[in-house]
């Protein structure tokens, strides 16, 4: 091989790395969280120690995480939430499309929504919850769009790593709030890979030491009665905090088709998990250091 096509493979192959860093880098970016509702009234101490609180899924903020960010928001801190999957991939849509029987309507749904049209309706009552929880910003991974759970717990666990990575390179001071995925099962012995992919991002950061404010909290506890729920901690919830958190689980549960409002979380999917959460007189949080792996 003379010099010159030497010289030129080592330039073609300088020119392909160049692109696929920044290839890499615009993917990276077009990946950020989307800060898709701010509060026009931030404490003051916004840019510097916010209380942050992950949630797998539209809904699970309220049900395991509801009554503690109204307590936040009480107290005057700054409170953002942040979604994490799209939440596509529930069977609420088939019952709205009329592919299964809707037993708190008593009646088949023909809403014929696309998966683009029950995203956009879970990402409504999910935002319209937030604000009644009172919470300052509301952000959505993946440049607003959330992750689809398809990409597997490996890639979600990655995901969701670098998602508290960008808030604590922002906020180094924050606290972090999370789903105790692999300690929250359901009757059947079940954990939720959104879920999951959560709770093992922050036990790899808190591991290596670089959160270390962290709280993980509980949401299938509540498909079991009361004496049967079990966590590390159980917090009281005051009475203005369950009040706030029934305006929230209201908007989960706000039935109007025309204005693209279908209840899916409440009435759709996970009746017995509201319900409970409401009566509940407490959150059930566990320590970083109980992982159940």
């Amino acid at each position: 091989m003379n010099s010159k096509v030497a010289s030129a493979m080592k330039l073609l192959l300088l020119f392909s790395l160049l692109f696929i860093i920044r290839f890499s880098n615009a993917q990276q970016v077009n990946e950020l969280p989307l800060l898709v509702w701010n509060s026009p009234n931030q404490p003051y101490a916004a840019y510097s120690s916010p209380v942050i609180f992950y949630t797998p899924h539209q809904d699970d903020e309220t049900l395991g995480m509801g009554s503690s960010i109204a307590a936040n928001v009480r107290e005057g801190k700054p409170v953002y939430v942040v979604l994490f999957a799209n939440g596509g991939g529930s069977s609420a849509l088939n019952i709205l499309n009329g592919e299964s029987f809707c037993w708190q309507h008593m009646t088949t749904h023909h809403f014929n929504l696309s998966k683009k049209d029950f995203i956009n309706a879970r990402n409504a009552e999910f935002i319209a919850a937030c604000k009644a929880l009172g919470v300052h910003r509301i952000y959505i991974a993946n440049n607003g769009a959330g992750w689809d759970e398809s990409i597997g717990l490996g890639k979600m666990t990655a995901k969701f790593k670098d998602l508290v990575l960008f808030f604590h390179a922002q906020f180094p001071k924050a606290s972090h709030n999370f789903i105790s995925g692999n300690c929250d099962v359901n009757p059947h012995e079940d954990r939720q890979n959104a879920h999951r992919a959560g709770a093992i991002a922050i036990h790899q950061l808190y591991n290596a030491k670089t959160i270390t404010d962290i709280q993980l909290h509980k949401v299938y506890v509540y498909y079991f009665p009361s004496k049967q729920r079990t966590s590390n901690w159980e917090v009281p919830v005051s009475y203005p905090d369950m009040l706030t958190r029934q305006k929230a689980c209201d908007q989960y549960g706000y039935f109007n088709p025309a204005e693209g409002r279908y209840a899916i979380a409440y009435l759709h999917s996970v009746v017995d998990l509201f319900i409970n959460s409401l009566l509940s007189g407490y959150d059930y949080v566990d320590y970083t250091q109980n992982d159940c792996q």
